[in-house]
């Protein structure tokens, strides 16, 4: 499977709205698998932008996984994305 980078910002986005105070289970991005989500989240995990990601597969299938909020470091890539799209657009 492929890194998907916008789906990684939909998914940062998504745990920013989302995120009360425990793990969000099976979370859903329209348009995606659960498996395309699970994938990105877990890259998301690796490069520390988001605190928790635990996934559980059995039978070579993925059944649930989980995101933690967000890291210090996915809160700044966030804020650099919607920078930089702001940049565009001023005159």
């Amino acid at each position: 499977m492929k890194r998907d980078m916008e789906l990684c910002r939909k998914i940062l986005f998504a745990i920013e709205e989302q995120y009360v105070d425990s793990a969000i289970y099976n979370l859903q991005i329209k348009g995606y698998s659960p498996e395309e989500v699970s994938y990105n989240s877990g890259l998301l995990y690796e490069a520390g932008l988001i605190a928790d990601y635990k996934s559980k597969n059995a039978d070579n299938r993925l059944y649930a996984f989980a995101v933690g909020h967000l890291t210090w470091e996915g809160h700044d890539f966030l804020c650099s994305r919607i920078s930089k799209a702001a940049n565009i657009f001023r005159f």
